[in-house]
């Protein structure tokens, strides 16, 4: 079997602690495949305009699975050839079970993030670890009212985010969002709640793509730590999971390699793809 494609996520697996580089080896290996002919697709729950500068940077890589499955975006001519929306009255529903008092709240919206105005002010009350600073930082569109916004404007919503919320809050909140119906949560970080359309997941997003690709998955290398990566390995014919990947990805992988901080992307790309000896 010849890997012809490598879907990446970031956060947990290709990028360092910083949440924003990429260590000299995992970039140098994915150089290698992208020169051998390889397509390496970042596959994130990120929002378009959040994607790491060096991993967009990379000569050849063309393609990105976003915001959880709810895009896949051409990097070069900024076309989503595949989209899987939130229903608006749906999004509605999830700002009337998180108000500010609650929980931070952003929405996905066009590869941009946007938040009420109540939400944003309320950051310092919210209780963020240090290490969600760079998250807390990230560039979002600040709109007086999010619902108001929403009805107003009418738009396509690939995502919604409530990030880190400490239990017990946590556990209440995802079972509220359960009880709508129609949606997919999953977390890529501790205590965050993604909330998508039912059925939009990167796993869905992979299929899509290497369709419109002509790639098999049989030929597909995923790489993945946590629960929204889940569907994407499964999906995947060569599945790996990080080392510090949550058990349950794990289990779906055929092959575990080294954690994040320890350049796991490169040696699974390096024994795997590129044939280098050593690896996992």
């Amino acid at each position: 079997m010849a890997i012809r494609l490598i879907a990446v996520d970031m956060d947990g697996t290709l990028l360092r602690d910083d949440h924003a580089s990429v260590s000299p080896r995992n970039l140098a290996a994915l150089q290698k495949a992208l020169a051998r002919g390889v397509q390496v697709v970042p596959a994130s729950g990120r929002m378009l305009t959040f994607l790491p500068e060096p991993v967009r940077a990379l000569p050849g890589v063309r393609y990105a699975i976003t915001s959880n499955g709810a895009a896949v975006c051409d990097l070069r001519t900024g076309e989503k050839p595949f989209t899987h929306f939130l229903p608006l009255e749906l999004a509605e529903e999830i700002l009337r079970i998180v108000p500010p008092e609650k929980a931070m709240c952003e929405v996905y919206i066009n590869g941009e993030s946007y938040t009420s105005r109540a939400y944003y002010e309320k950051i310092p009350q919210y209780g963020f670890p240090p290490e969600y600073r760079m998250f807390l930082l990230k560039k979002r569109t600040v709109v007086e009212d999010l619902p108001q916004f929403l009805r107003e404007k009418q738009p396509q919503v690939e995502k919604i985010n409530l990030p880190h919320q400490p239990e017990p809050l946590h556990s209440q909140m995802w079972r509220e969002l359960e009880g709508l119906g129609g949606l997919a949560l999953v977390s890529s970080l501790p205590n965050n709640i993604e909330i998508n359309a039912a059925g939009a997941n990167k796993g869905a997003a992979l299929r899509e793509l290497c369709g419109m690709l002509g790639v098999p998955l049989a030929d597909v290398m995923a790489i993945g730590d946590s629960g929204n990566d889940l569907r994407m390995l499964e999906a995947a014919g060569f599945p790996v999971a990080m080392g510090n990947a949550e058990d349950r990805v794990k289990a779906a992988a055929r092959v575990v390699t080294a954690p994040y901080l320890e350049d796991g992307v490169a040696l699974a790309v390096e024994r795997y793809v590129l044939g280098e000896a050593g690896g996992v």
